[in-house]
């Protein structure tokens, strides 16, 4: 958007920017969400938004089943300085308590943990 019109009306990138950043918010209708940034953005919408991206998300990672009783760890976010041989799981064993399901998502309860973490935060242990 930027490009065209900077060629066609041969002003700076700077000059349009406002301009092109009004139409992309409040006119580009994006596939996935099915609306523009600016009606995604509002409070109303946030649950159509999380729905239709939930729809279009990609699934191909394989996990191991964890059910109630199991034995995890949490992922712990590397420091910047960390090196590669630091782990990328925390030292801290936990016990799963119960799952539930919210919105087709399972959310795990670890004992000793206050809020619920998401699959993809767990590594199983044997």
């Amino acid at each position: 958007m930027i490009y065209k019109r900077v060629e066609n009306i041969g002003a700076g990138w700077v000059d349009v920017l406002y301009q092109v950043l009004l139409t992309y918010n409040n006119k580009m209708v994006h596939n996935v969400t099915k609306m523009t940034p600016a009606d995604a953005k509002r409070s109303g919408n946030n649950m159509v938004v999380k729905a239709n991206l939930e729809m279009k998300r990609i699934n191909t990672r394989k996990y191991p089943t964890i059910s109630v009783g199991d034995t995890v760890k949490t992922f712990k976010k590397k420091n910047m300085m960390d090196k590669e041989r630091v782990s990328n799981w925390g030292p801290t064993i936990y016990t799963v308590e119960y799952i539930t399901e919210e919105m087709g998502q399972k959310f795990y309860k670890l004992e000793g943990r206050d809020r619920p973490v998401q699959r993809n935060e767990l590594l199983l242990i044997d």
